[in-house]
């Protein structure tokens, strides 16, 4: 399974969050596995997600989180009409300021074990809210001015929150 792994440059790049068009990058995103948590927003289109043994078809305005480890793809019937924006982070450096609060680490280590929903619908929460969230944190990466990765943390906060 060692294949199937994905690197990535946590200590240079501890988030990333980057906008997704099929038309013009690679395309599907086959099966891998990283050490980062990756949550996906589908902008544009419909998106097959692929999660270990797991099938989801998601439309627009719906979200899904990989966890950590978990071997995961994308795919897509028409690929030219898909646009999605993503996120992935390292969740053991996201931290909870009161002392008694759980670690989120924890939180999804805890839900994956349970086998929790991974998928949340468009209809379940305010897309506008959740679109502006994956907004902010990309153009807060792209630009890299002091202080980005504090904002972009704090968007992914609001989220998993």
């Amino acid at each position: 399974m060692h294949y199937l792994f994905e690197s990535a440059d946590i200590l240079n790049t501890p988030i990333e969050c980057f906008y997704y068009d099929p038309a013009r990058q690679p395309f599907p995103i086959k099966m891998h596995w990283h050490y980062f948590m990756e949550i996906i927003y589908i902008l544009e289109g419909t998106a097959e997600m692929r999660s270990d043994d797991k099938t989801y078809l998601l439309s627009k305005g719906d979200m899904i989180i990989f966890y950590p480890e978990t071997v995961h793809g994308i795919f897509s019937d028409n690929d030219s009409k898909l646009k999605y924006a993503g996120m992935k982070f390292d969740i053991n450096t996201l931290t909870m300021t009161s002392s008694y609060t759980p670690k989120l680490r924890s939180i999804f280590k805890s839900a994956n074990k349970r086998g929790m929903d991974i998928v949340f619908r468009a209809e379940t929460f305010n897309s506008k809210d959740i679109e502006q969230i994956f907004t902010t944190c990309i153009d807060e990466m792209q630009q890299g001015r002091y202080g980005s990765d504090i904002i972009a943390r704090a968007r992914i906060y609001e989220l998993l929150t």
